[in-house]
């Protein structure tokens, strides 16, 4: 049938050949004979692996190996048929102790159809700590008998091609399938799209036993698809009775397609990356917790620096109800950062994609793209997530097309959250008994133990920790809704009685809307009173009244009031205006920027029928002594209040080392940016104070100092009240506040500090008077 020459080759090499029908017998034998040689040792040549079979075999293919079955294999080396890895069946596995040239399983010829799909469970390593450039499995094709083999499926970015979807490659690395995994390949995106499909053989390919890990394959199926592909939660299994695929569901799902939840997956995962490299909700290839590209949050990072494949990969999560991926990154860095370990990536293919997938990793779509020069600094994304990410199981996965190699196109995530509700509560408590972690989105250096004489355990920060803080969840603290009464600057005569010496304009500038009432009228002498009369508003439930004011500006735009009595008085009355009572009075020379002002409303100006006068009694003469009033809002009383208890360093402390701890709060910002936070209480001084470099207050009689509280005189427990009742506070329906030391000065060298008995919600009467606890009860729970 075939001559193979004395000078054919000194390597091994596979040979095919094609039965010659003459040799297609009920009893046919094969010889390989050399007819002549030159003595022993001599003229030496070896066979091995020998095999015949038919050209191909039917499918489907169907293997658990309970035990194996010989009719699928074609050859394995290195392999023992017994569990591994927790597997409580048998499976395929090889071993790097056994000692064979290469680790590999191929199939005989295989007739397939555009249809087939490959299905398989797959470890790598088992839990081992591998580098995931050597310790990788891959699924190859032939379709000339063995003679050459390629990768499967080559995977697919858009990012690098015009394929159109997101497929990773049939290389299976240690990072991500260090615990097993089934694995979904379908054979209309592969290689072979183009190819006959009349006889094809696969192959997993391991590398040398002195790669020195472990592998193993399990739960094979190669034959048409079940209905969705069992949406990725089950295994495709064959009918021989009706010759039919099945699905037979993972634990936890049920249903035809496998598409339902038995029980609820986690719905929400945060992950800080301060550990031991490990993580309870996230996988990764090619990456480690480092700080090669900085501190890119805080502490450690996800950091991926591998030489082949860097992607990270969340568990499955219900998603149903979870509203946004919030996370930090970094991708390379700035010249003037000096990070060697942070090479910037320098093309489109080297950024980072951002994808989901909800039928079990079979198909991925994408979330957001992170090009390659636009995050050189650590950068806040907060993304809302789409309807068709928000399933009873999606996965999210971070990725990095292409990469030069382990000394370049570095990146790092941090801080990933992944949660947040439509509906946030509106009251949060917390006694740390034990920690509701629900409650907190991260909190650094900080553990839950009893601390300094407290009654059960407290939230204590101590140590050497690269930071100390910690960050709420997000809260429903939305001032209410319901307005008595505003007024946008837009019609005069549908919110006001009256206005006297004042018409539309611009406050005091030379650009911008008509949107303010400018007071600049009367007469030459200054006797007629320039003021504004609102209508009668309903104030019984009303807690505040607010409003835009300038006094002046420019000088050539608005000539500025300069005496004592050119200042804006503002009154109330409940009688129709018979008689007016002073609510509050503007200093003359307080107001020379437009900005707001907040009054606090007593209970004498709430009726059934308040109305609030602007007005300012003396000016010099008309166009001079100017004002403007612009968007006005009578609200509800804000009825919401923070409380906590501090203390620093239980009456350790070194005053040398004076530190402070800082309460912030922020709002969510559904698109990319830094995150903003702000102190709770914004330090300002009262009209006419000291110094001035502080800013002015909204009223004459109002002093904030700042939400910061020092080591001197909380060495002891302190009981801390903060009011939440400014309509200046940025509160949404998504607040969020965070307790921080030293703010960005830290230095581990602080006191140590803890915090117990955190309140979030609606006010107690007078706040307690400063010298109690606001309880929550229902389903809240009690604080001590």
């Amino acid at each position: 049938m075939k001559t193979f020459s004395y000078n054919s080759g000194t390597h091994p090499s596979q040979q095919n050949i094609v039965l010659l029908n003459a040799a297609k017998t009920p009893s046919t034998r094969i010889r390989w004979y050399q007819p002549r040689s030159n003595g022993s040792n001599t003229d030496v040549w070896a066979l091995d692996d020998v095999y015949i079979n038919s050209v191909f075999t039917a499918l489907p293919v169907v293997e658990n190996f309970e035990p194996i079955r010989k009719v699928w294999w074609k050859f394995y080396t290195g392999y023992k048929v017994e569990p591994f890895c927790s597997s409580s069946t048998n499976s395929l596995h090889f071993s790097h102790l056994y000692n064979t040239i290469s680790h590999f399983a191929s199939t005989v010829s295989l007739r397939l159809t555009r249809s087939t799909y490959v299905q398989f469970d797959i470890v790598v390593g088992c839990g081992q700590t591998l580098q995931s450039s050597t310790a990788y499995v891959t699924l190859q094709y032939s379709i000339d008998g063995g003679n050459t083999w390629n990768t499967l499926d080559n995977g697919c970015s858009p990012l690098s091609s015009s394929c159109g979807t997101y497929r990773q490659p049939s290389i299976y690395r240690s990072g991500l399938f260090s615990t097993w995994r089934r694995v979904i390949v379908l054979f209309n995106y592969t290689q072979l799209i183009n190819s006959s499909l009349a006889s094809v053989q696969l192959k997993w390919l391991g590398q040398p036993a002195g790669s020195r890990y472990d592998w193993a394959i399990d739960n094979i199926y190669i034959g048409p698809p079940c209905p969705v592909y069992c949406t990725g939660r089950g295994r495709c299994m064959w009918n021989s009775t009706i010759d039919s695929p099945y699905c037979s569901c993972d634990p936890g799902f049920s249903g035809s397609y496998c598409k339902t939840p038995i029980g609820l997956l986690p719905p929400t995962l945060k992950d800080d990356f301060n550990g031991d490299d490990t993580s309870n909700g996230v996988r990764w290839s090619g990456g480690s917790f480092d700080t090669g590209c900085g501190t890119v949050s805080s502490g450690k990072s996800l950091y991926f620096s591998g030489a082949s494949l860097r992607q990270a990969e969340t568990i499955e999560l219900d998603t149903r109800n979870t509203r946004l991926i919030q996370f930090y990154i970094r991708v390379g860095s700035n010249t003037n950062d000096n990070l060697d370990r942070c090479e910037d990536a320098d093309e489109a293919s080297e950024s980072v994609l951002l994808i989901y997938s909800t039928d079990g990793r079979i198909t991925w779509n994408e979330l957001q793209l992170f090009n390659y020069y636009s995050y050189r600094s650590p950068t806040f994304i907060s993304i809302r997530l789409p309807p068709s990410a928000r399933t009873p199981s999606t996965v999210f996965s971070w990725w990095q097309d292409k990469n030069s190699g382990a000394s370049y196109d570095h990146w790092a995530i941090d801080d990933v959250y992944i949660g947040g509700e439509d509906v946030n509560p509106t009251n949060m408590a917390e006694a740390f008994d034990p920690i509701n972690e629900n409650n907190w989105v991260f909190y650094y250096g900080g553990t839950v133990r009893n601390y300094c004489g407290s009654v059960g355990r407290a939230l204590v920060f101590s140590g050497s920790s690269s930071a100390r803080s910690a960050t709420t969840r997000q809260l429903l603290l939305k001032l209410p809704s319901t307005n008595m009464f505003r007024w946008n600057g837009t019609d005069i005569s549908s919110s006001f009685a009256s206005v006297s010496g004042g018409v539309m304009g611009r406050p005091c500038t030379s650009a911008g809307l008509l949107d303010a009432i400018l007071f600049n009228g009367g007469n030459d002498q200054g006797t007629v009173s320039r003021h504004a009369d609102t209508k009668d508003i309903n104030t019984t439930a009303a807690g505040i009244i607010s409003f835009n004011i300038i006094m002046g500006g420019s000088p050539h735009l608005c000539e500025p009031p300069d005496n004592p009595s050119e200042g804006v008085k503002i009154y109330f009355s409940t009688n129709k205006g018979s008689s007016w009572t002073l609510l509050q009075s503007l200093a003359y020379n307080a107001h020379k920027t437009y900005g707001i002002v907040e009054i606090n409303l007593p209970n004498a100006a709430k009726s059934t029928a308040t109305r609030f006068r602007w007005i300012q009694e003396r000016y010099s003469k008309t166009g001079s002594d100017t004002w403007a009033l612009g968007k006005i809002s009578v609200d509800p009383s804000p009825n919401s209040q923070l409380q906590f208890d501090l203390v620093f360093d239980c009456n350790t402390g070194d005053a040398s080392v004076d530190s402070y701890v800082q309460l912030q709060m922020s709002t969510e910002s559904t698109t990319e940016g830094n995150t903003t936070w702000q102190d709770v209480n914004i330090f300002c001084r009262p009209f006419g104070g000291s110094p001035s470099s502080v800013p002015t207050c909204t009223s004459a009689t109002e002093f904030n100092a700042p939400s910061r509280w020092f080591w001197h005189g909380n060495d002891q427990w302190t009981t801390v009240t903060v009011s939440l009742t400014s309509p200046s506070m940025p509160l949404t329906d998504y607040t969020r506040f965070r307790f921080i030391q030293g703010g960005s000065s830290y230095s581990p060298s602080y006191q140590p500090f803890a915090i117990d008995n955190v309140f979030v919600g609606p006010k107690c009467p007078n706040y307690c008077s400063g010298h109690g606890q606001c309880l929550v009860c229902g389903p809240y729970q009690r604080l001590r």
